[in-house]
């Protein structure tokens, strides 16, 4: 190495020192100056790292090292069995960190390796919405997250989904690499709703009618059949709708009848035969009647 001056060179090389001196009163001064050699060899390169474990939260995570120098920069490679790269990864798993200096002028290369473990974050559900009214249309549960992240990005299992009336018991999972939560135990439910029921016009009947001689429209059938129609007047009887669906309820309504008087009937007996002499005890007659002078011929 060239190298000239009174002071004592730093950097890495070797290096030829000529030595003189000068006379004293004891010594004389060298007759000729001594030439020797020196070597400065390159230092050690110290990598200051530690393992790092943290939460994943959607970011690179870096491991950061430092140096006992400045002569080089540091360079990291991020690695498992899946990812490989000089960026820092972002989601959950346990990756290798090769932390490597090139070497400078004074100091030798190094390789340092730590580890790097990202955890799965925490993720809740909330504001599930899984019971619904029937409408003809479909419907799926839905629901939301504790945490600010985009919902269609996660994936969960157990989701229902019915057009029609059902009630059905379902598990929500998240099935995901950088979270982890419960599973949700939950009821999927689309509820029957109430039929939009007719207008019956009031319907006519004769007095000791039973409901079940009166025509219904379809669809409606009469609460208690076998009921009379009532006195004569406007009276309000029970009926069935229903619409044999099972996405609509079955409902009870009301329905006017307007009662009549009936056409009178005979009712005393006729054709009544004896022999003479007989008591009109004798005679038999219809249930209810009686003769006022029984026993008399």
């Amino acid at each position: 190495t060239e190298y000239s001056g009174s002071k004592t060179p730093t950097n890495v090389g070797e290096y030829k020192v000529t030595i003189t001196s000068n006379s004293s009163d004891n010594y004389e001064a060298l007759s000729n100056a001594v030439v020797r050699t020196f070597k400065i060899v390159k230092a050690e390169t110290i990598i200051t790292a530690e393992d790092l474990t943290v939460t994943y939260n959607t970011l690179g995570q870096n491991i950061t090292a430092s140096i006992n120098h400045l002569e080089s920069s540091i360079t990291y490679r991020y690695y498992n069995g899946s990812y490989d790269s000089n960026t820092a990864p972002a989601n959950a798993g346990t990756y290798n960190v090769e932390i490597k200096v090139a070497a400078s002028a004074n100091y030798k290369e190094a390789t340092k390796t730590v580890t790097l473990t990202i955890n799965k974050q925490e993720l809740k559900f909330e504001n599930i919405i899984d019971s619904f009214e029937y409408d003809g249309t479909l419907k799926t549960v839905t629901y939301g997250f504790n945490l600010n992240v985009d919902v269609t990005s996660i994936v969960v299992t157990g989701i229902e989904s019915s057009i029609n009336v059902t009630t059905k018991n379902y598990v929500l999972t998240i099935v995901d690499n950088n979270y982890f939560g419960q599973s949700e135990e939950r009821t999927f439910k689309v509820n029957a709703v109430d039929p939009v029921v007719p207008t019956v016009e009031p319907l006519t009947a004769i007095y000791n009618q039973k409901l079940n001689a009166l025509t219904l429209p379809q669809n409606f059938t009469w609460k208690n059949p076998t009921s009379s129609v009532g006195r004569v007047g406007t009276n309000k009887h029970t009926a069935i709708y229903n619409l044999n669906n099972p996405n609509y309820n079955t409902l009870e309504v009301e329905i006017s009848v307007n009662v009549g008087k009936a056409d009178p009937t005979d009712p005393f007996p006729s054709d009544l035969t004896a022999t003479y002499g007989d008591a009109l005890s004798s005679i038999k007659l219809p249930t209810g009647f009686s003769f006022k002078a029984d026993g008399n011929t």
